[in-house]
């Protein structure tokens, strides 16, 4: 089997949450997703949020007690103007029930300044709270949009229909910090790493010889034995000439890292 497609399926599956129920709108129970069947192989050369929506409806159609009535479902106003896209169309078949879920796979880095604390993504232009605000008032709330409640209806004979999100990603905390405070919503679950400024590295590093470089589209795939294969070792020199932030896994060490230009995030 394609040790790529099973790893991303996997973290998509099985990826603490990074965000937990809200009211009203509870975290979708992955339980009824399965393991990716055989033959399936995931289309890598996207962008990530396109393969983990991939992954996520490969494991919704393998499912037996869900059906997948749609994706990417475009809203539009009266003056056909785009109001938003549905991630997802699912059929809960066991409850016979109608879900609009949204996924999300995002990373974040704990950064302090001046005594507050921001938590914005690599690129620094993302931000944690403001990816969960548009996510709660924006995206989630899309189907109850009279436009929308009306393309349901006459398009897929749907009257009722309940909201979930997937949230899932990791936190990064600025390494040798201990006092990172928790942003609101973060779930108490979520998956935790440590980033570093570029000239740090020597400071916490200075006697590692290599890393593994985890490509984008696998940030959220674990570094494990049964994973490691994937990525192969660079030498620590070409990782400090990256110039960019990259996202790296050293052997022995459970968590990931975050290496960041010196000038980030401005």
């Amino acid at each position: 089997m394609d040790l790529q497609s099973l790893s991303l399926t996997g973290a998509v599956r099985d990826a603490p949450l990074l965000v937990g129920d809200w009211p009203g709108v509870p975290a979708f129970d992955r339980a009824v997703l399965c393991q990716m069947p055989d033959g399936v192989t995931l289309n890598l050369d996207q962008r990530m949020g396109h393969i983990y929506e991939q992954a996520l409806a490969v494991l919704i159609e393998a499912s037996p007690d869900l059906f997948l009535t749609a994706s990417h479902i475009q809203i539009y106003d009266a003056d056909n103007r785009t109001l938003g896209e549905v991630d997802f169309l699912i059929h809960d078949q066991a409850r016979d029930t109608h879900i609009h879920l949204e996924l999300a796979v995002k990373f974040y880095l704990a950064h302090e300044r001046d005594g507050k604390w921001r938590f914005p993504g690599p690129n620094a232009s993302d931000s944690f709270g403001r990816k969960i605000n548009h996510m709660r008032d924006h995206q989630l709330s899309l189907c109850q949009r009279p436009e929308a409640k009306k393309l349901l209806q006459e398009r897929y004979d749907i009257d009722v229909i309940e909201a979930r999100h997937l949230i899932t990603g990791c936190l990064f905390d600025p390494i040798g910090r201990g006092d990172v405070p928790v942003p609101s919503h973060l779930s108490p679950s979520a998956m935790r790493g440590k980033w570093l400024y570029r000239e740090q590295f020597k400071t916490y590093f200075g006697q590692v010889e290599a890393v593994h470089i985890l490509p984008k589209p696998f940030w959220l795939v674990p570094f494990l034995s049964e994973t490691a294969p994937l990525f192969d070792p660079t030498p620590v020199q070409l990782l400090l000439e990256e110039r960019q932030c990259v996202m790296f896994a050293i052997e022995g060490y459970a968590e990931k890292f975050f290496l960041v230009p010196d000038a980030w995030p401005d």
